[in-house]
């Protein structure tokens, strides 16, 4: 029931990267999934052990407890982000329909600073130091593709739908959405044409009027928009 897990890569956004994992399937005895992970890379490195419940209560759900702890300093950004959360999730598949539904919270303390020498003007100086930040998350999904990691037909769609709660800033009261497409049509034996598109969205609630810098969109780099650096 043991297992353990390597990645060694390079993309735009983490440049050179290192993943390690390690789990058991089979914790204490149970039909429990426990998992431990670490990445390191150059902007950053994060932890996170979790355990999984295949059948939560004897349920049709599968439920994840996770906790996790993070640091990123992201490419053309002067600040850094410092995180230390728990959340939770659980996830029902309808296999005759192949739909996925999720449901989960969480909640975590989220510390940015400054990685400059440079002083912080007054519209800035909220946007520093620690918050605490508590979320719920929903998600369906819906896939017809024929294989999980090698598709070559099939539609792939994704839509989600989350709201954050800040209990000492007003910066982190906001809700966001995002949908996902992917289409894979096979035309030979050797070729397949793949499509994706993505959206997102977010807005502030409970008359809050802006959202920190950290928790925005941002484009750039190989995997969005190329001829831009990332975060650009």
């Amino acid at each position: 029931p043991y297992y353990v897990e390597l990645a060694l890569g390079y993309d735009t956004s983490r440049h050179l990267y290192m993943e390690a994992g390690i789990g058991d399937k089979a914790f204490r005895g149970h039909n429990l999934n426990a998992q431990a992970g670490f990445e390191l890379s150059r902007v950053g490195y994060g932890i996170d052990a979790s355990l999984t419940e295949p059948r939560f209560l004897s349920s049709r759900f599968t439920s994840t407890s996770k906790a996790y702890t993070k640091k990123n300093e992201a490419f053309n950004k002067d600040y850094g982000i410092r995180t230390f959360g728990l959340s939770q999730t659980f996830l029902r598949n309808f296999k005759k329909t192949k739909i996925y539904l999720s449901l989960g919270g969480g909640y975590e303390y989220r510390d940015r600073y400054l990685r400059v020498d440079r002083e912080l003007d007054d519209d800035e100086k909220d946007d520093y130091g620690v918050r605490h930040i508590g979320r719920i998350n929903t998600g369906i999904t819906w896939r017809t593709t024929d294989s999980l990691v090698h598709p070559r037909n099939g539609l792939f769609a994704s839509t989600t739908f989350d709201v954050f709660k800040g209990t000492d800033s007003s910066l982190d009261d906001f809700y966001k959405y995002g949908l996902e497409l992917r289409y894979y049509l096979p035309v030979t034996d050797d070729l397949v044409v793949a499509m994706r598109g993505r959206y997102g969205y977010m807005n502030t609630y409970g008359g809050t009027t802006g959202i920190s810098d950290d928790q925005l969109y941002y484009l750039g780099g190989a995997s969005t928009v190329r001829g831009f650096d990332e975060n650009m």
